[in-house]
C-alpha cells in the first residue's frame, strides 16, 4: 500500500536525496493523515450523536487536532523545500527540526491533558458501558492509526524525517490510549472493575515520556549533532582510498537540514606531488562526497615530507610518547624545524571531549615524554596546537 501511493503521487520516489522527491513524499504523508484523521473524526461524531456518548465525540474531536498536526506538518515541508536566500544562504531545510519540536510539544500536550482527566476518573470513577457503537468507534480508530503508524514510520525512515517519525509515534500513543479505554471499558461491563482512571493514567505516563524524548532529539538536531561513528568512518576510509592522501584531520560537518550539509577538512598529502596535480585530486574528493554523500566539503591541503629519515624518527617519538600519556590521544600536521641549537616539533593533538586532562597537563606530560624518550643530545621543544573531535 505504501508503495503503491508513493508511485502514484510521487514522481522518481526512489530517489529519495531529491529534494523534491523529499517534498513529495512529506506532503503525501501529511495530505493521507489529513484525509484519515478527518474520516475519523466524521464517523466517530456521527456515532456519538447517535449513539449520545461524550466520550465518542470526545475522542472524535481528538482526531481533528491530530489533522491540525498533518497541516503544520505538510506547511513544515513546504517552508523547509524553499530555496537559499540572501537572508538564509543554507537554505530552509532546519524548519523541519522546528516542526518536529512543535509535534513533540502536542504529544506532551495530549499526555498531560490524558492524565488530568484519568485522575479526576480516579478520583470519581464511574461504570463504563461497553457498547456497539464504542466498539466500532474504537476498532475503526485502531485501524486507521495501526496503518498511519506504519505508514508515516516508513515515509519518515525513507527521507530521514523527523516530523514523521513523531507522527508515527503519535499515532502509536492514540492505538495504546484507545485500547486502555476498551480495556477498562471491558473490565467494568465484565469484572465491575472500576480501573479506567488508573488505565488512562499509565497511558498518559508514557505518552509523557515519549514526547519528552521527542523534545530532547528535536533540541539536539536543532543545537547541532556529530556524524554517527559509521557515517565518519565511510567518510574516512573514502578519502583515503583517493591517490597520494596520506591522513585526514580537523573534519568539521554543520547539518542545516536533511539533504543540507556542509563542511571542511584538512588532507594530507605528499609534499612532493606537483601542486596541480594535488589540487585535481581535492577537486575530485570535493565533488565525489557531494554526488555520493550530500555533503558540500572544503578542503584544506596539507604537503607533508616524506621519507626524511630524522623527521621520521621524531615522529616516531612523538607517537610512542603521546600512546603513553594516553592511548586516546591522536595527533597529526607533524612537522620538524631543525636548528643549530635546538629543534621544533610541530604538531597538532586531537583531545576527546571528555578527557579529563587539561591541555596544560597533556603537553607537559608529552614534554617530560619526549625528555625521558629522546635518545640524542637534540634540544626538543614542542609547539602543540589542541583540537577537538568535531564529528
Amino acid at each position: 500500500m505504501v508503495k503503491l501511493l508513493l508511485r502514484l503521487f510521487v514522481r522518481n520516489y526512489e530517489d529519495t536525496k531529491d529534494p523534491a522527491v523529499r517534498n513529495a513524499t512529506g506532503n503525501l504523508a501529511s495530505v493521507t493523515g489529513i484525509v484519515c484523521n478527518v474520516l475519523l473524526f466524521a464517523v466517530k461524531l456521527i456515532i456519538g450523536q447517535i449513539s449520545m456518548s461524550v466520550s465518542i465525540t470526545a475522542d472524535a474531536f481528538n482526531n481533528l487536532s491530530d489533522a491540525s498536526s498533518n497541516i503544520i506538518s505538510m506547511v513544515s515541508f513546504k517552508i523547509a523545500s524553499m530555496p537559499a536566500d540572501d537572508d538564509h544562504p543554507y537554505g530552509h531545510a532546519r524548519f523541519e527540526y522546528i516542526a518536529s519540536l512543535a509535534a513533540a510539544v502536542m504529544i506532551i500536550l495530549v499526555g498531560w491533558e490524558l492524565g488530568r482527566s484519568s485522575i479526576e476518573k480516579i478520583m470519581h470513577p464511574d461504570v463504563v458501558v461497553l457498547t456497539v457503537p464504542m466498539i466500532i468507534a474504537m476498532a475503526a480508530s485502531v485501524l486507521v492509526k495501526l496503518w498511519m503508524m506504519v505508514f508515516n514510520r516508513v515515509l519518515g525512515s525513507r527521507i530521514s524525517s523527523p516530523v514523521l517519525l513523531a507522527a508515527s509515534a503519535d499515532s502509536r500513543n492514540d492505538i495504546i490510549s484507545t485500547s486502555a479505554v476498551v480495556l477498562g471499558a471491558l473490565a467494568s461491563s465484565i469484572w465491575g472493575l472500576k480501573i479506567d482512571g488508573w488505565l488512562g493514567l499509565g497511558v498518559s505516563l508514557f505518552i509523557f515520556c515519549s514526547g519528552i524524548g521527542f523534545i530532547r532529539e528535536a533540541t539536539s538536531l536543532i543545537m547541532g549533532e556529530g556524524i554517527s561513528r559509521e557515517e565518519k568512518d565511510e567518510l574516512i576510509s573514502r578519502i583515503l582510498s583517493y591517490r597520494g592522501v596520506l591522513g585526514v584531520h580537523d573534519v568539521m560537518l554543520h547539518d542545516y537540514g536533511t539533504g543540507h550539509r556542509f563542511g571542511s577538512l584538512h588532507i594530507e598529502m605528499d609534499s612532493s606531488l606537483p601542486p596541480m596535480e594535488s589540487h585535481d585530486i581535492i577537486d575530485n574528493i570535493e565533488r565525489d562526497l557531494k554526488d555520493e554523500m550530500g555533503i558540500a566539503m572544503s578542503i584544506h591541503h596539507d604537503p607533508v615530507l616524506v621519507g626524511d629519515e630524522r623527521t621520521d624518527r621524531a615522529k616516531e617519538m612523538v607517537e610512542e610518547v603521546l600512546k603513553g600519556v594516553s592511548e586516546r590521544l591522536r595527533f597529526h600536521d607533524f612537522r620538524a624545524v631543525w636548528g643549530p641549537d635546538h629543534t621544533n616539533l610541530v604538531f597538532d593533538v586531537v583531545v576527546p571531549f571528555d578527557e579529563k586532562m587539561s591541555f596544560t597537563e597533556i603537553k607537559k606530560a608529552i614534554d617530560d615524554g619526549i625528555l625521558k624518550t629522546k635518545n640524542d643530545d637534540t634540544r626538543y621543544y614542542t609547539v602543540i596546537t589542541f583540537d577537538r573531535d568535531s564529528v
